[in-house]
């Protein structure tokens, strides 16, 4: 598969290219029509987590960077910021998980009520590992998404501008 071309902004940076001006222009502004030009924004529900609005300045702040800090991409990066909030709290709920159980191992009463209180914490703990390595999942699945829906929008913007054809000559055959 060929590589995706580059933005118009990092041929511009390396200062070579055969293309011309009219191209470069061309590609511009094609990079521009596959942004709506809308700022991303936070929706009411990562606003009210602090863990997922500072993931969510964080990569509003990249998005800047880059000049892709569009609402196109707005429902994903809430939804990842949530899911980053949620992954913290399970994995807090996995420490104090553990700690329970590393406390009960350290009484050494080994009667009925202990085992059950094992078994218990036990299942608990595999049921927050389940929910953090789902979670990861997602995350992993978001991010490369995002990753391809960006190439996506790149490799949309057309290399090459519509040549204007001379009507005359083509119906001359030349």
């Amino acid at each position: 598969m060929a590589r995706p071309s580059k933005p118009v902004e990092i041929i511009a940076f390396e200062g070579k290219s055969h293309r011309t001006k009219r191209e470069m222009a061309v590609r511009r502004e094609g990079e521009k029509k596959a942004l709506t030009g809308i700022k991303l924004k936070a929706t009411p529900e990562v606003k009210n987590d602090p863990i997922a609005y500072a993931e969510f300045r964080r990569i509003k702040k990249l998005l800047e960077a880059i000049d892709k800090n569009d609402e196109l991409f707005g429902a994903v990066i809430n939804r990842y910021c949530i899911i980053v909030s949620e992954l913290k709290t399970d994995e807090e709920n996995r420490a104090v998980t553990q700690k329970l159980i590393t406390d009960l191992q350290k009484k050494k009463k080994k009667d009925k009520e202990y085992i059950e209180n094992f078994l218990s914490l036990q299942k608990a703990l595999a049921s927050i590992d389940r929910s953090i390595k789902d979670k990861r999942s997602q995350l992993f699945s978001i991010e490369k998404e995002n990753g391809m829906t960006l190439a996506a929008a790149l490799r949309s913007v057309p290399k090459k501008p519509e040549t204007k054809t001379n009507a005359l000559k083509e119906a001359l055959g030349g």
